[in-house]
């Protein structure tokens, strides 16, 4: 019997800040955001909780970018990717995130009038957008963006701590 290995992410979280949109130099739509995501409490109590980065290509990047916001639930599902380049110091960095491309989809989890975080009322289970896509062409490598971040985009610590 064979062994099969499969890297598939599947996370439900909220998001720590709006997404940003940028488009690489082939014109491909890339969206970024960060997922805050609970981990499962503790015996001595209290709530633990991971900030992911993720990275949605495509038209699907597009619609996170319009329809996403601050503190909205989503659901995520992906692949892991980890991947390094030299920073400004010449010191490798590591980053960790999770890839949405072909085979990953995005799931609105918070309807739009509810931007708590809160689940659905029945009525506004009507409103839950699934963003289920076929991209127009393969989505590149993550690597192929410039690791450099935006002048308005705030100092993110956990950047450059290998996991």
């Amino acid at each position: 019997m064979s062994a099969v290995n499969t890297n598939h992410v599947t996370l439900t979280g909220n998001l720590v800040r709006a997404p940003e949109l940028r488009y690489t130099a082939s014109q491909t739509p890339v969206c970024s955001f960060t997922l805050a995501v609970n981990r499962m409490p503790s015996k001595y109590g209290g709530q633990e909780c991971d900030f992911i980065p993720v990275v949605v290509w495509g038209k699907a990047g597009e619609s996170c970018d319009r329809y996403l916001s601050k503190g909205r639930k989503v659901l995520v599902e992906g692949r892991l990717q980890v991947r390094n380049y030299e920073g400004r110091d010449g010191r490798k960095v590591y980053v960790t995130e999770v890839v949405v491309g072909v085979q990953g989809r995005v799931e609105y989890l918070t309807p739009r009038d509810d931007q708590q975080g809160g689940g659905y009322s029945s009525s506004a289970r009507s409103s839950r957008q699934t963003n289920n896509w076929q991209p127009d062409e393969q989505p590149m490598d993550i690597s192929e963006l410039d690791p450099v971040q935006p002048q308005n985009a705030q100092q993110d610590d956990t950047a450059d701590i290998p996991f």
